[in-house]
């Protein structure tokens, strides 16, 4: 495994490289640390899998085998205590698909749903696009670490059909406690609120063990499901696929109808055969992975405090996305966005997460560290012109 290996993903129709295309080579032109997948190569085990799946030559309508159910059982049980019975498991193209299905099957038009911003954006949409009302509950800043306002969530909570808890928090990268959870479920179930809980980072957390919501939300009896996928920790995202975990069996059986309706009715041959090997097969990877990614946190973090010290980074407890907020030396984010794009940086703009992201900026560390140190090279040539220009 070389996590140090710069690969060319020109012309591979990568939505990354689509906004940023140029040569590989780090010195003229930087890969882009916005989208978020990851620029190392999968393991292995997952690539052998595929190889020998391809070796076959045919490729049917596929649904999970039976060592799909258990591959997904044996991560989630050794991982995150968690055992998952396979009668649970619903599959699904993708976690922001199932996203979608899930507002549809669990509120009706007019609806509302309930967001804790600034967040990932596809959940905006998955609001608005199918016809319900946004709520929001912005989380708040105290001592430089984000919090859950409890009092206004249980305020919007109130009002809510749907609570979408991202869980750990992108992109603040917020990996909420026992006790947050515990509270959140304990909210839901009071309100009568359907929760769904994006797990997708669930494999990244560095500060303390991730919180299966389901296990919270046992002792309260809150109606959710949980959306999980091998998309992130193993880089499958253009795999196309995803296991939604539902232990209720009207409410399992009101997802598949809805996911029926929208059309769904195959899924990737590929795609399970890759989350199988990649749940079996490479956990060698995935701690090596999760070495690399944390040595690139602290990269940038010693290069912020050295050399962007009115920037804040903020603490990477889950996920590999890190959280910068650099309203302190620019005040504009469209003028922050520019002096980026001058120097051909090509992160996530704060503002894409909600308003409360304007004048932050969202660094991919799933990268190589040369890519990274050079991208930091540039970061900080706008750093200074701002401060100087301030």
């Amino acid at each position: 495994m070389n996590f140090d290996e710069i690969l060319d993903r020109r012309n591979t129709g990568s939505m990354k490289w689509d906004i940023a295309p140029g040569p590989v080579d780090p010195g003229r032109h930087i890969i882009p640390l916005s989208v978020a997948d990851m620029e190392f190569r999968s393991p292995k085990g997952i690539r052998d899998a595929l190889a020998e799946l391809a070796e076959e030559g045919i490729w049917g309508y596929t649904g999970p085998r039976p060592e799909y159910y258990a591959a997904l059982d044996r991560w989630f049980s050794l991982r995150h205590g968690f055992p998952i019975n396979k009668d649970w498991v619903v599959p699904a193209i993708g976690v922001v698909q199932a996203v979608f299905s899930a507002v549809r099957a669990f509120s009706e038009e007019g609806g509302k749903v309930l967001i804790q911003t600034p967040v990932y954006y596809p959940f905006y949409r998955a609001v608005e696009e199918n016809g319900r009302t946004l709520l929001t509950n912005p989380l708040v800043i105290r001592e430089g670490r984000y919090e859950i306002d409890f009092e206004d969530l249980e305020a919007k909570m109130k009002e809510a059909d749907i609570f979408i808890l991202c869980s750990p928090h992108n992109p603040v990268s917020r990996v909420w406690t026992e006790e947050e959870i515990g509270r959140m479920a304990k909210l839901a179930a009071e309100h009568e609120v359907f929760v769904i809980s994006d797990e997708i980072h669930s494999d990244f957390s560095f500060v303390e063990p991730h919180t299966v919501f389901t296990k919270q939300a046992r002792h309260y009896g809150s109606r959710h499901l949980l959306a999980l996928s091998a998309s992130k920790t193993f880089s499958l995202a253009g795999l196309g696929v995803s296991s939604i975990i539902i232990e209720d069996p009207s409410d399992r059986e009101l997802f598949k109808k809805r996911i029926r309706l929208d059309g769904v009715h195959t899924h990737s041959t590929f795609g399970f055969a890759a989350a199988e090997a990649a749940y079996t097969r490479c956990d060698d990877w995935y701690e090596a992975m999760l070495d690399y990614v944390w040595e690139n946190y602290l990269a940038l973090k010693d290069f912020t405090e050295s050399r962007m010290p009115q920037v804040c980074l903020f603490d990477l407890e889950g996920t590999y996305l890190a959280w910068m907020d650099f309203s302190p030396v620019c005040s504009d984010h469209e003028e922050l966005e520019q002096c980026m794009v001058e120097e051909n940086l090509y992160l996530d703009e704060g503002y894409i997460f909600g308003e409360a992201g304007k004048g932050f900026e969202r660094v991919n560390l799933a990268c190589p560290r040369a890519v990274l140190m050079t991208a930091l090279e540039r970061l900080e040539k706008v750093y200074d012109k701002l401060t100087r220009d301030g």
